[in-house]
């Protein structure tokens, strides 16, 4: 350690708050080159006298290494004969008791990889545990050998041989046995793969035909283009059986594949048999139910459905095999057990003819480690008298004592005590210490006063960045009052004009009725004049009477879209009172999925599209209003399908119109993706899709109202709703919600257009 001043210098330079000068400008430089303390401790090292610290450790030291140098000396000679002693052990004793040993060991080892072979699943593990195999009996064999060497009992070594022989066999049957099991249940996977498959595919065919039956016998209709049939043909014996035939087929499939999917797992080799005669009457009942139906494709996939759990190598026979083999190898290793207690017991003999000859020379081993024993035990108790000595005179009274007065004199100043100086006495490298400490105290006097300094300031610009947040937060506060101010008054404005409007269409739709119902009344008036009007005159009342029909037939017609503007509206303007449900999120949007393709569809019956739907399996239910969350997925679908629809009329060639729906979960947020390969939305119109009454269709198909309130029922339920499109490409919109619904407002009046 350094004494001279540059050490005392650095010690205010790491004080707590510095900040790289110990006074503000222009004020003394408070080093200790300049105070009494600083010249003190550099000249306090010509008043040290005697050893010092180091001098008088290394003395102790070396007092101490004495003593261990002579007790080494002591022990290295009762060693050599202790030496002697063992070695007439090792040369004679220990390799016999080492070799019984490792033969019991290597003999464990041998019997235990067996387990390992048998739990071994793949031909990868088989191998890695046929390569450890092969190194416990290579071992193995090697010790039988050194063993056969020693002077031992022939009775000994022929059991010896037996053992070896038996155990080596044994494990070589299991290997075998393994490997054969490996390929059984390989074939038992691809077979419940394929049994998985055949079934999935039979659910494919059934699963269209069971709705078509259903929806025929409760509408009548075989397809949306033919007539209804009449209620006494959907009642038939005919229909009903053929019904009741689709769902036996669907029903008995599945219960087919469960149960060779239990033979397949299953344990207890008792239990194959009565899964097989339950698999025999559902194959005779799919036989039954499928006579009814003519479907090659479902005849043959129900065929090889079947076929799995019919003879020959069927799900139970392959079980069957894997569990006798799987038997077969726990009696082996009961073997192996056995074969291991009789190894020991070879070796327990060996062990017992050498542990004699060995007593002999422990005894003379003994006596050695009692006579060098007695002489360290006296050499360590001089030595522990010299280290408390030691310890007593140079490091408690010399050192611990002053170095614990420093310590204690530190700590004051670490508690904010510098007040009192520090004085330890004394001539070596502990009083150097405590002058340096002292010109830290008289540094750290300064410091101090500039650190409150430095403390004042840095509250001042912590107040002052907690004043600027709160600010910002006053300003986004102020901008959503103004936000809610403004939506208030533009919903009472539109409520207020709707209902305005809406009296005035009535009037208007009410009496172009009556004008329609009047000109019918004139001309059948007309018709009654008969002849009394010449041809001319004729003619031109009928035209005229034509262009009133015309006429007001346009009135109505827009009259009533001017109405359901004016619904959407007052519905854009409210606020609805609904009741929160656990909705299904994936089943209501496959179902209303399913309605705007079939609304589509009666409207032009040459519409199709492809539906891909990604359900995640974890996504579960929201809270939600389940009118309101309907309303915007029906909205979504139906502009999906309109934007593919036109794609398709505007495009030829090997255009596709197909919409893909995904949901899936993140912790406590749903998230429902409906996207299309349509028309795409222009760059830059994408951001005006959610402003009520904007829309790019022509009058007769939307009010623009559409995507506005479905993003208000997704805000009140706590989501957000965002688009990401390229014109001419693709548009995707996605919805978020909260599980637990938010704070959902329903939205009221479900008459308003869903189109945007």
């Amino acid at each position: 350690m350094s004494t001279g001043p540059d050490s005392a210098e650095s010690v205010p330079a790491r004080s707590p708050g510095s900040t790289g000068s110990t006074g503000p400008p222009g004020s003394p430089d408070p080093s200790p080159s300049a105070s009494p303390e600083g010249s003190g401790a550099a000249a306090s090292g010509s008043r040290r006298r005697g050893l010092g610290v180091a001098g008088k450790l290394y003395l102790g030291l070396g007092g101490a290494f004495a003593l261990a140098l002579a007790a080494s000396l002591v022990g290295g000679y009762s060693f050599l004969n202790v030496g002697d002693a063992q070695r007439r052990i090792t040369e004679h004793s220990v390799p016999d008791l080492n070799s019984a040993f490792l033969l019991a060991q290597r003999g464990a080892l041998l019997v235990a990889a067996a387990p390992r072979l048998i739990a071994s699943d793949t031909n990868e593990e088989l191998a890695d545990a046929r390569a450890e195999f092969e190194a416990h009996r290579t071992g193995f064999g090697e010790i039988v050998d050194s063993v056969r060497q020693m002077e031992v009992r022939k009775d000994l070594l022929e059991q010896l041989d037996g053992v070896a022989t038996s155990l080596i066999e044994n494990i070589d049957w299991i290997d075998r046995s393994v490997e054969r099991r490996i390929e059984l249940t390989h074939a038992a996977q691809t077979m419940a793969t394929e049994v998985q498959g055949e079934r999935r595919a039979v659910g494919d065919i059934l699963l269209p035909m069971i709705d078509d039956q259903i929806l025929f016998l409760a509408t009548g209709y075989r397809t949306l283009d033919s007539a209804p049939a009449s209620l006494d043909e959907r009642a038939s014996y005919k229909e009903l059986s053929h019904y009741r035939n689709l769902l036996t087929l669907s029903a008995q499939s599945s219960l087919a594949e469960s149960l060779l999917g239990q033979a397949l797992q299953v344990a207890d080799p008792d239990l194959i048999r009565p899964l097989r005669e339950q698999f025999d009457s559902v194959a005779r009942n799919l036989g039954r139910a499928r006579r009814g139906i003519d479907h090659p494709d479902l005849d043959a996939h129900l065929g090889k459905l079947i076929g799995f759990g019919g003879k020959g190598n069927s799900a139970f026979r392959l079980r069957e095999n894997e569990l006798r083999l799987t038997g077969l190898q726990q009696e082996y290793l009961a073997r192996n057990r056995r074969l291991e207690r009789e190894l020991v017991d070879a070796a327990e003999g060996i062990v017992s003819a050498a542990r004699d000859g060995a007593a002999v020379a422990a005894a003379d081993s003994e006596s050695a480690i009692q006579l060098g024993l007695v002489l360290l035990l006296t050499l360590n108790v001089i030595g522990i008298v010299a280290l408390v000595l030691i310890g007593w005179l140079l490091v408690g009274r010399v050192l611990v004592r002053r170095i614990t007065s420093l310590a204690a004199s530190m700590r004051r100043m670490a508690g904010g005590d510098l007040e009192t100086s520090v004085d330890v006495g004394g001539h070596d490298e502990v009083t150097d210490m405590a002058d340096a400490l002292e010109v830290f105290r008289q540094h750290a006097l300064e410091v101090q006063r500039l650190n409150l300094v430095e403390m004042l300031a840095e509250e001042v610009r912590a107040k002052n960045v907690e004043l600027e947040g709160v600010l910002s937060d006053l300003r986004r506060a102020q901008d959503q009052v103004v936000l809610q101010e403004k939506l208030a008054a533009l919903g009472q404005l539109t409520a207020g004009v709707a209902h305005e409007i809406k009296n005035p269409l009535n009037f208007i739709k009410n009496f172009s009725e009556i004008s329609r119902e009047l000109t019918e009344e004139m001309k059948e008036i007309l018709d009654d004049a008969g002849e009394e009007i010449d041809g001319k005159t004729r003619e031109e009342i009928d035209d005229i009477t034509g262009e009133l029909d015309t006429s007001l037939a346009k009135i109505v017609e827009h009259s009533l879209r001017a109405d359901s503007i004016v619904r959407g509206m007052l519905s854009h303007s409210r606020e609805s009172s609904g009741d929160l449900e656990s909705v299904d999120v994936s089943a209501m949007l496959a179902e209303y999925a399913n309605l705007a393709y079939h609304s589509r569809r009666a409207i032009d019956s040459e519409f199709n599209v492809t539906f891909h739907r990604e359900f995640g399996e974890g996504t579960g239910e929201v809270r939600a209003v389940p009118q309101d969350l309907s309303r915007v997925f029906l909205n979504l679908v139906t502009n999906a399908c309109q934007a593919t629809d036109e794609r398709r009329k505007r495009d030829s060639g090997d255009y596709r119109p197909t919409l893909w729906l995904k949901t899936r979960r993140e912790d406590d947020i749903v998230e429902v993706r409906v996207r299309d390969n349509g028309t795409g939305i222009p760059e830059e119109v994408k951001g005006k899709i959610f402003e009520p009454f904007f829309t790019t269709k022509a009058t007769n198909e939307g009010t623009g109202l559409g995507l506005s309130i479905s993003n208000d029922i997704v805000r009140r339920h706590g989501g957000q709703m965002s688009v990401d499109s390229q014109e001419g490409e693709f548009t995707e919109f996605v919805v978020k919600l909260p599980v637990d619904g938010g704070a959902a407002a329903p939205v009221e009046d479900r008459e308003t257009d869903a189109a945007a």
